[in-house]
């Protein structure tokens, strides 16, 4: 089944946050999206990763975390859901070029 996500990007030299997590969830709700990317320079705090595998327990949210490092190397393994556009990757150059543009 073919459904909308959200995507977050954090470059910072922190992890995510709970806080960032929260506002990110949030913005989904509001939106009615129920699958939220997340795309940071560093990995997910202990307590983002412990907050995602509860929610994702009532199998109403999925969420995927997916590093910098490895979208731009192309290396990206999102365990139990495909991207409908294809890679990933190339799909957001694409669309920063254009903004850059």
């Amino acid at each position: 089944m073919l459904q909308e996500a959200g995507i977050n990007i954090k470059i910072q030299k922190q992890k995510f946050s709970t806080e960032q997590f929260g506002g990110f969830k949030d913005a989904l709700e509001r939106e009615k999206l129920y699958i939220g990317i997340i795309i940071t320079a560093l990995d997910l705090s202990p307590d983002v990763k412990q907050r995602i595998y509860d929610i994702q327990q009532d199998k109403i949210y999925i969420f995927a975390h997916i590093l910098l490092q490895d979208l731009l190397m192309g290396e990206i393994k999102v365990k139990g859901f495909e991207f409908a556009c294809g890679d990933i990757s190339l799909q957001i150059f694409r669309e920063l070029s254009k903004s850059i543009e």
